[in-house]
């Protein structure tokens, strides 16, 4: 009896180490923005616990998904949205757009910044609209881009159940990150706002872009990034490709400058103190170029 639960012991104890092998701890899926709500927890592949510093992550090539009818017509609808958004910008006085190619970081910090991006101080020559997303923080996990698409989703005010799991299964490739055509197809089966993939374009296109959704739509993007250390927001590190939501912009004309509010779900604390999970203001040229610097220069809208 004894060796016969020697055994067993012995089986249990391979059976858990394997398990330790493929799967790191779970991670609980909270937000201090949502405390009422966990979305449960998930496990994390050890294979992807590198994928913040890995070159080949979320580099590799994306296959766009075939469009129904409905989609396309959907899509052709937005572009036309678009693009008329911008001849009217073309036409207005303020030429605000006009400038945004030649924008730089201006040198405030993030608590001035944020005191003047308020609507009873804002002058004239400035433009600012922003929506608050719940934010969860991922970890250490490599699940970006389903993360990000579970803050506009319950932004939305979806409370599907083991919502994250399935968007995990729905758009995330092991070894490869996230799918942003899968990504774009989970958030439309779960709304009535189309959202469609496109390239990044100039930065006027990526500005007005913001405009379309977030003024007039309400609705936050979700940029796939590369991040160079010291050149994007509080990031220190490399990052080949992350995914994280923009809800918010803010412009001045006069002194031409922008800068875009930015909702992590990934926390990179650095030496001076700063971190990257939640609401922060990048700077526009540094998001636009961020998105323009990934392999797939494209952006969720």
């Amino acid at each position: 009896m004894k060796r016969i639960l020697l055994v067993f012991s012995l089986m249990v104890c391979l059976l858990v180490a394997g398990q330790t092998v493929c799967f790191a701890d779970t991670v609980s899926i909270e937000s201090a923005d949502d405390p009422g709500f966990s979305g449960g927890s998930i496990a994390v592949p050890f294979a992807d616990s590198n994928w913040a510093s890995s070159p080949d992550f979320n580099s590799a090539a994306d296959t766009p998904l075939a469009l129904s009818a409905d989609e396309s017509a959907a899509i052709s609808a937005r572009q036309t949205e678009l693009a008329q958004a911008l001849r009217v910008s073309a036409q207005s006085s303020t030429s605000l757009y006009s400038v945004l190619d030649e924008t730089n970081d201006a040198d405030w910090d993030q608590s001035t910044l944020e005191s003047l991006a308020t609507p009873s101080v804002i002058p004239a020559t400035m433009w600012y609209c922003a929506v608050k997303l719940p934010c969860y923080d991922q970890k250490r996990t490599p699940y970006c881009g389903p993360f990000s698409t579970y803050q506009i989703l319950r932004y939305m005010g979806s409370s599907e159940p083991d919502l994250m799991k399935h968007l995990i299964s729905e758009m995330y490739i092991p070894g490869q990150g996230s799918s942003i055509y899968r990504l774009a197809r989970s958030l439309n089966k779960r709304l009535y706002f189309t959202y469609m993939v496109s390239d990044v374009g100039s930065a006027t296109d990526y500005a007005y872009k913001h405009v379309v959704d977030i003024r007039n739509h309400k609705m936050p993007l979700d940029n796939l990034v590369r991040i160079q250390g010291g050149k994007f927001g509080h990031y220190q590190h490399y990052h080949a490709g992350h995914f994280l939501d923009s809800n918010g912009y803010y412009f001045d004309s006069a002194r031409r400058f922008g800068y875009i509010l930015a909702t992590d779900t990934y926390n990179e604390r650095n030496e001076s103190g700063g971190h990257t999970l939640g609401p922060h203001w990048i700077p526009f040229w540094q998001m636009h170029r961020g998105v323009v610097l990934h392999p797939r220069h494209k952006v969720v809208w």
